[in-house]
C-alpha cells in the first residue's frame, strides 16, 4: 500500500463555545483526515468565523509545528467539537488545513475512546462510529 493514502472521512460537525452555551452545526458535511500523530484537533478558518459569533471565546494565537513548518494557528480553548454523534470537548486549533477540512488528532481520539479498523475502514468509538476511505 502507498504510504501517502490517508483516511478521510465525510462527517457532519458541530462546534460549541462552552462559555456562552450556544452550538453550531456547520452547512455542509467536510472531510475529516485522522491523524493519530497530531496532538491537536485542526479546524479550518470558517470554523473560528462561525464560532466567534456565538460570543466572546478564549483563544490564543500560536505557531503549530507541520511537516511543512511552522504555521501560525488560533487555539481556541473551552470548546465542544462534535463529530456526527461523537462529541470532544477542550481545546481546537483553527488552522488551513491542506489533507481536509479537518483534522482529528490524538487528542479527539483518544478522548472519545475511538479504535481505527483499516480493515473494515471504520473509526468505532464509545458513543458512534463512522466510516472513512483512503485517498492520497
Amino acid at each position: 500500500m502507498n504510504k501517502n493514502f490517508k483516511p478521510i472521512a465525510r462527517v457532519r460537525v458541530r462546534i460549541a463555545n462552552r462559555d456562552s452555551k450556544v452550538s453550531l452545526n456547520l452547512k455542509r458535511p467536510l472531510r475529516a483526515y485522522l491523524d493519530t500523530g497530531a496532538s491537536v484537533s485542526v479546524l479550518p478558518p470558517s470554523a473560528l468565523e462561525a464560532l466567534q459569533r456565538t460570543g466572546p471565546l478564549q483563544k490564543e494565537d500560536v505557531q503549530i509545528q507541520t511537516m511543512n513548518g511552522l504555521k501560525p494557528a488560533t487555539i481556541v480553548k473551552n470548546a465542544t467539537l462534535c463529530v456526527n454523534s461523537i462529541c470532544f470537548r477542550g481545546e481546537v486549533a483553527i488552522m488551513d488545513v491542506t489533507d481536509g477540512d479537518l483534522m482529528l488528532g490524538s487528542d479527539f481520539l483518544s478522548s472519545a475512546q475511538c479504535v481505527i479498523d483499516f480493515k473494515k475502514k471504520r473509526v468505532k468509538c464509545k458513543k458512534g462510529e463512522f466510516k472513512f476511505h483512503m485517498e492520497h
